[in-house]
């Protein structure tokens, strides 16, 4: 009786050893270094700059009290498993200027533009009330912007949920047409507003959108009479007119503070300003433990006792350049979400005991 040999059975192979699963493959990214993702956020915010400016210089005066910077976090790239976020304020045109702009345009060359009703209607996917609104305008065409109703919603969609949605999908349509768009896309400011925080008042979602377009306006009216800047800072493109440099100037003041040597800082205690500062990234050290005790209620010797621990400094004034940055995106993102400057508050007190 013979045996069983050995090429009885199938052939074995010799396969390569498995690779360990890796999530994905988003593991396998680089990982920046700090300068490196310090050169991404750079350049998103100079980016943001210069669209803000592109849209000051071909907006006509008279609608530039609608322009609204709006502050949002932006991707600007990925290191490791870590998404890199860039906090930016990018021009957008309210719904209420693109209709000016619009029913002004055919005014002036004899022409009808018709705002259709709003027709509402269920969206087969998903079962949710949908806003549509058609714009007919003899000059541009016809467009149809479509916004989703939320009823019950939080912010501006609590009260009034059906006006919000017909307003957005005004916005919409008249964006298609190309009345106010700026390359942030067709999104109106309203609508902007209503989705990253769903209250125009709220200061964390863009300080405050009807101060910031009454601002606008003021700075439009006495554009006539204003000076071009002096010195524009470096990687920003200098305004092409005195105008635009009026409306530019307000916008990006602190950053043009922190490059000008000769200037004096503002009141360390004044909340706007450090706001306005931690927005602009040009909060220094100095006002640093100001900015987290005025914005966010947390006791200064708790605060001091948290960037020990965190960063392993005595105070604001040890903290590395980079250590410095990291600790603004912290303050500005806890400004914008109370659930998290709430926590933060908290953790401070708790710290402050000892150190008292």
């Amino acid at each position: 009786m013979s045996t069983p040999s050995a090429a009885a059975g199938p052939a074995v192979r010799d396969f390569p050893p498995r690779r360990p699963f890796q999530g994905g493959g988003r593991f396998d990214k680089p990982v920046l270094s700090q300068e490196q993702i310090d050169v991404l956020i750079r350049q998103a915010r100079d980016n943001a700059k210069r669209l803000m400016l592109d849209a000051l210089q071909k907006t006509d005066p008279k609608y530039r009290s609608f322009l609204v910077p709006i502050g949002q976090w932006k991707k600007v790239g990925e290191s490791g498993d870590r998404d890199i976020k860039a906090y930016v304020e990018l021009p957008y045109m309210s719904v209420d200027g693109r209709v000016l702009m619009a029913i002004d345009e055919h005014m002036a060359q004899g022409k009808k533009i018709i705002i259709q009703a709003a027709e509402f209607k269920d969206d087969p996917v998903s079962g949710q009330k949908l806003c549509q609104v058609t714009v007919k305008a003899e000059l541009r065409g016809e467009a149809t912007g479509t916004a989703r109703l939320f009823i019950g919603g939080g912010g501006a969609n609590r009260d009034n949920p059906v006006e919000n949605a017909e307003t957005s999908a005004i916005g919409r349509a008249l964006g298609f047409l190309g009345y106010g768009c700026f390359g942030t896309g067709v999104a109106s400011a309203d609508e902007m507003i209503t989705a990253l925080g769903g209250d125009p008042s709220r200061p964390e979602v863009t300080r405050n959108a009807g101060v910031v377009k009454a601002a606008a306006g003021a700075h439009a009216r006495a554009a006539t009479t204003a000076p071009a800047a002096e010195s524009t800072p470096a990687l920003e493109p200098r305004p092409s007119s005195p105008e635009a440099a009026a409306l530019v100037e307000p916008l990006a003041a602190e950053r043009e503070q922190a490059d000008r040597s000769t200037t004096s800082a503002p009141p360390a205690g004044d909340s706007q300003i450090l706001l306005d500062a931690l927005n602009a990234g040009t909060l220094d050290r100095d006002r640093l433990a100001a900015a987290a005790t005025t914005l966010l209620k947390v006791p200064e010797a708790g605060y001091i006792a948290y960037l020990t621990r965190t960063f392993g400094v005595r105070g604001p004034e040890s903290l590395s350049d980079a250590q410095l940055k990291k600790e603004i995106e912290f303050l500005l993102r806890r400004t914008q979400h109370p659930d998290q400057a709430e926590r933060f508050r908290m953790q401070c007190e708790r710290l402050a005991q000892p150190a008292a």
